[in-house]
Formats: structure tokens, C-alpha cells, sequence
């Protein structure tokens, strides 16, 4: 809640060099609150994501996959992912989780790729 989407890129891209070179230490990662984890660049399309205690929630994006919709009562076919969340109840409301979901929806349904912010 204390950086920007910028910043947490920084981070993550920071993060992931390291853990490249083996080089992570244990502090780099302790005390998360939020977990983010791309199971779809294994090829997964759901998976079930469970907690590691003391962290809140995490998330998953799976594999980006074509798929038949209905828009405007046509099929069409359109690039389609799941996202899946697991959180613990007694910090985080369901009402509260589902909200941070339809936003999170929102942005990846509305993002203009070729001109994104980060």
C-alpha cells in the first residue's frame, strides 16, 4: 500500500534478478502481506491457491487462452484468463476482497497495451 504500480514493478523486477542469481536472502522473503503468482506461465488455466500464513491473500493469473464469448448476443472470440484469489477471512472481508477482484477485472479489461502506464 506504500508503493506505486511503477514502484512495485521496480521491486519485483529487483526481486526476480536476484532470486535469477540465486542471490535472495531470507529478509527479501519474509513479512508479506500479499501474494501474486503467475501459474499460467506454467500452462495452468485454475488453480487453487493456498495462504502461507502470515500473509493475507494471494492471487493467481492463469494462462491466457481464446475463447467463445457472447458480446452484443454474437459469439466472438476473444483472449480470456482466470485470476484466482484465496484470502483469509478474519482480516479481509469477502465484501472487500470481491471489490479489489472487480477492480483488478476493470483494469485488465480496459488496459491500453500499447500505452500502458508503467
Amino acid at each position: 500500500d506504500k508503493l506505486s504500480i511503477k514502484e512495485i514493478n521496480l521491486a519485483l523486477r529487483d526481486l526476480s534478478s536476484k532470486a535469477q542469481k540465486g542471490l535472495l536472502n531470507l529478509s527479501d522473503v519474509q513479512n508479506g502481506t500479499f501474494t501474486v503468482n503467475n501459474t499460467g506461465a506454467l500452462g495452468f488455466v485454475l488453480s487453487q491457491p493456498i495462504i502461507n500464513p502470515p500473509q493475507v491473500a494471494i492471487l493467481t493469473t492463469e494462462k491466457v487462452q481464446k475463447r467463445p464469448v457472447i458480446i452484443n448476443d454474437e459469439i466472438a472470440i476473444r483472449s480470456m484468463m482466470n485470476v484466482s484469489m484465496s484470502f483469509d477471512h478474519r482480516p479481509l472481508d469477502g465484501l472487500e476482497a470481491s471489490a479489489f477482484l472487480r477492480s483488478l477485472k476493470t483494469a485488465i479489461e480496459t488496459m491500453q497495451i500499447h500505452n500502458h502506464p508503467f
